[in-house]
């Protein structure tokens, strides 16, 4: 078993059934930055899902997950890696809680070829 920091990019997918996310999903560690699931409540609101699947996946993703708090050393390390790395800042953000013991998990073309990312196609 590994421990991933879940990017929104992974549970989007998960939930449109995307086998390449289901397995690393259901058998690993998750830990899942407070901003995703901003990123990720935003997603389903805007594809007009229905109120009681937006509320299912949001749970789903709080009782499998840790949920990454974004306190003010992480803020600024996020911005710090926006402009090092050429990032968004969301996805800056993101990144920021990774390391080689935990990497990212995504499928998100701003990762590919960055460290600490395990990119799933």
């Amino acid at each position: 078993m590994r421990t991933y920091i879940a990017d929104s990019y992974a549970w989007i997918d998960y939930f449109d059934n995307k086998l390449a996310f289901k397995q690393l999903i259901e058998e690993n560690m998750l830990k899942t930055p407070s901003l995703a699931v901003a990123e990720i409540s935003r997603i389903l609101q805007k594809r007009k899902v229905s109120p009681d699947f937006r509320e299912k996946a949001l749970a789903f993703i709080f009782k499998h997950s840790v949920i990454l708090d974004l306190d003010f050393g992480q803020a600024v390390k996020g911005g710090k890696l926006s402009e090092d790395e050429k990032l968004h800042l969301s996805d800056a953000i993101i990144y920021s809680y990774a390391s080689e013991e935990e990497p990212v998990l995504t499928g998100d073309p701003h990762f590919k070829e960055k460290e600490f990312v395990e990119f799933v196609e």
